[in-house]
C-alpha cells in the first residue's frame, strides 16, 4: 500500500493452490486488507487477526511494515477485498480476488 492504495486491484489465483498475499504498507497510517469468504483454507495466519470469524481472512500492518498471510480458496469466484479502516474502503481501497 502507498497513498491510500492498494498496488494491485485485482489478484486473479486458481481454486485449492496456495496464496501467499504480502501486505506491504509504505503509508504512515495503519492498513490492512479483507477478503469475506467462507470456502478456505488457512496455511499461515498473521499475527493480527480480527477474533474468531470464520467467514473471512484478515491481514494487517502498521506502518512501515509487511506482513503475510498463505491460505487456499476452495471454491471459484469473484470476492471483494477492502481495507477496513473507517474511510479507507470509501478512498478507494478496494479490489477483486478472482479464483478460478
Amino acid at each position: 500500500t502507498t497513498e491510500m492504495k492498494y498496488s494491485k486491484n485485482e489478484i486473479i489465483v486458481e481454486k485449492d493452490k496456495p496464496v501467499t498475499i504480502t501486505l506491504t504498507n509504505l503509508d504512515n497510517i495503519e492498513h490492512d486488507i479483507e477478503i469475506r469468504t467462507s470456502s478456505f483454507n488457512m496455511i499461515k495466519e498473521s499475527k493480527h487477526n480480527h477474533g474468531a470469524d470464520k467467514n473471512l481472512l484478515h491481514l494487517h500492518a502498521a506502518p512501515d511494515n509487511t506482513e503475510t498471510l498463505t491460505f487456499s480458496i476452495t471454491e471459484t469466484g469473484v470476492y471483494e477485498f477492502y481495507c477496513t479502516v473507517p474511510g479507507h474502503e470509501e478512498f478507494g481501497m478496494i479490489g477483486r480476488f478472482i479464483v478460478s
